[in-house]
């Protein structure tokens, strides 16, 4: 689930049926804050008690068809996942396909932030590539590159759910190359805290 905060702009407009409704336009977010948090629901059980089902999310009513929605990330937007992470973001995605199924296309750029890995703290590396691109599916082409003042942990470009595979990791005192598979290790656990991110964690390898 996510929410933001900050300035928006634009037009869209609504057509299709009410069977099959579909949304077209253009959106601008700037000087704000997207909020990305694990979605929990509250659900009534038969007897009366509240409950909590976790990662499961209802649709109600039908899918929200997606015709080329343009979205753009512009002037001191940042993505943020409390306590996980708080990057800076520009670009921008086309959405089609629905609200279900969304197929984004386009390349979001992380400008600068940080990254909370428990005991390490990681900025982005202005100077690096860092970014997503987007191909019609949720799972886009990554490549970024963070530091602090001992290391420099840089993923080559690779699919997101493949980051284990181009993870590089270097003591910046001697520019020698870090046990990976205890980094691999760190990040995987702080993808599993986060929603939806099973899938990042597929390909890690087994060291047994």
């Amino acid at each position: 689930m996510s929410y933001s905060t900050g300035k928006a702009s634009g037009k869209v407009s609504l057509a299709g049926s009410a069977k099959v409704p579909t949304l077209s336009g253009r959106v601008v977010l700037r000087e704000g804050v997207v909020y990305v948090q694990n979605y929990v629901q509250n659900s009534e059980t038969t007897d009366g008690k509240t409950g909590e089902e976790d990662d499961q999310v209802v649709e109600v009513g039908p899918a929200l068809g997606l015709n080329g929605v343009d979205v753009k990330f512009q002037n001191d937007l940042s993505v943020v996942f409390p306590y996980v992470m708080n990057v800076g973001v520009e670009g921008g995605i086309k959405l089609n396909g629905d609200s279900s199924t969304p197929m984004p296309t386009g390349r979001v750029d992380l400008t600068d932030g940080t990254i909370n890995l428990v005991t390490t703290r990681l900025k982005v590396k202005r100077d690096s590539n860092n970014y997503a691109v987007f191909s019609g599916d949720l799972m886009p082409l990554v490549e970024f590159t963070l530091e602090n003042q001992g290391l420099t942990m840089h993923v080559r470009q690779t699919r997101a759910d493949k980051w284990s595979s181009a993870l590089e990791v270097k003591d910046k005192s001697s520019d020698n190359s870090l046990d990976e598979r205890h980094w691999i290790g760190v990040v995987a656990d702080r993808l599993r805290g986060m929603s939806g991110s099973e899938r990042l964690g597929e390909s890690i390898p087994d060291f047994a």
